[in-house]
């Protein structure tokens, strides 16, 4: 640039002043007011190249099951991104269980240093970390930025006696309050953590809410909800809202201060119950990428947000906004990790105090009544194949001792006989000596007696 600009001042001398010579002091204002131009035109240049180049691909890691909650957001992360043409293909890998721990464990070991990888976490992801004593945690990725926060309701099938939330305190209150079952996502999700809320402040002891967890959460956990009698789900709406469209599932409350758009049921600070630990969704990078890397994918997502499609996205799931950059979301992690802590802690040192027929209650679900059933058949009759094997045993036993009393009888009924039939035989003879007869007579004798 400097080059160019010595060049045009020669030029602007000698050929468009020609016969004219210009001051020093003009000429150094002329070179350097070229050089300006040049420096600001290299940068407005370079800013627009670097903002109309796009990624060429990404992988967004979904800890979850299709169509939940984080399955949800990464469906609505690949629309925006690809739509807004700032990644050409987003691949989408789903692996439920443990809270999400698989998935993550997997993103961190497979992915480390790439910067064309993202993982979904949330509340749930830390939840679980603590619920699993997991070894890892949301701690060994690289935080880019929170994105949303979902709301979180409650619901029930549309053929429930329950109508609104004060229907459920009733029922709650009941001698058949442990009749109710709740569902949601998995253990230590969010939704789990809801209901221990709703028990502390309604004065209930969380061993009495009878929790069925679905790990993934998504669909699986909805239509386990479905084929429950006297069932409350908890869960995002995301997951919930195609059945309320359907008048399969009605909604009787929401979580937090404010009612949800399109939605009559009541938030649940009406009836006086505060919820401050929403959920919320963010994006983590892998392990290992540089500072400019993580910065990149800051600025991505942040343009994303900004976008009119991603902005349909929200509205359309019922998302509120909750842009955190890098720096803010680290520092919101940290809260999440004491508070989430001081629940868990009181939560499993709860479960170990717990009723064990309740447990056993909770594992009764009704998706595998059928399994459940097959398996304790097939142990009925596994027992009943052992008793009556020890009963033959112990028959054929008995009959041994009675076979072996009898011959021991027999062997003393055969010995008195002998020996009365020895008395018997010396009591002839001394007869037939008394008697006088010769040997061939007592001979004779014996023959026509005996």
């Amino acid at each position: 640039m400097q080059v160019f600009a010595i060049l045009a001042l020669l030029v602007f001398q000698d050929k468009l002043l020609p016969g004219e010579k210009m001051t020093r002091w003009a000429s150094l204002f002329l070179v350097l007011s070229i050089m300006a131009v040049s420096v600001l035109a290299g940068t407005v240049q370079g800013a627009m190249a670097s903002g109309s180049q796009k990624t060429s691909e990404l992988t967004i890691y979904v800890p979850g099951n299709p169509e939940g909650g984080f399955d949800k957001s990464g469906q609505a992360l690949r629309r925006a991104l690809v739509a807004s043409g700032l990644v050409e293909k987003v691949n989408i890998l789903r692996s439920p269980g443990a809270g999400g721990l698989i998935a993550l464990a997997n993103f961190i070991e497979s992915r480390r240093d790439d910067p064309s990888a993202v993982f979904i976490g949330g509340r749930t992801t830390v939840g679980a970390t603590f619920f699993n004593n997991s070894a890892v945690s949301l701690d060994d990725v690289t935080p880019i930025a929170r994105l949303t926060r979902p709301r979180i309701v409650l619901a029930v099938r549309n053929d429930s006696f329950i109508q609104d939330f004060g229907d459920l305190v009733e029922a709650m209150s009941t001698p058949n309050a442990q009749a109710l079952q709740w569902t949601g996502g998995s253990s230590g999700s969010i939704d789990e953590i809801l209901i221990w809320a709703i028990a502390d402040q309604l004065g209930y002891a969380r061993d009495q809410m009878r929790y069925v967890p679905t790990p993934g959460g998504g669909t699986a956990a909805v239509k386990r909800f479905l084929d429950i009698d006297n069932a409350i789900n908890v869960s995002s709406y995301e997951e919930i809202a195609e059945y309320v469209e359907l008048g399969r599932v009605r909604i009787i409350a929401v979580a937090g201060a404010s009612k949800l758009a399109g939605i009559a049921a009541a938030p649940l600070a009406e009836f006086g119950l505060q919820f401050t630990n929403s959920d919320w969704r963010g994006v983590f990078a892998p392990p290992g990428i540089t500072q400019q890397q993580q910065s990149n994918l800051q600025a991505m997502f942040r343009t994303m947000t900004e976008g009119d499609i991603w902005q349909a996205e929200r509205s359309r799931y019922g998302w509120e906004p909750a842009w955190l950059d890098t720096a803010a979301f680290i520092a919101f992690l940290r809260d999440e990790n004491i508070a989430v802590s001081r629940d868990m802690t009181r939560a499993v040192a709860e479960a170990e105090d717990a009723d064990v027929g309740t447990r056993f209650a909770s594992v009764m679900m009704r998706q595998y009544r059928w399994a459940i059933g097959a398996v304790l058949l097939s142990l009925g009759l596994i027992a009943l194949m052992i008793w009556q094997r020890y009963h033959n045993n112990w028959r054929e036993r008995a009959m041994a001792r009675e076979l072996e009393a009898a011959r021991s009888d027999a062997e003393k009924i055969r010995t008195q006989l002998d020996q009365t039939q020895s008395e018997a035989a010396q009591h002839i003879n001394e007869s037939f000596t008394k008697w006088g007869l010769t040997p061939a007579e007592a001979e004779i004798a014996w023959m026509l007696f005996f």
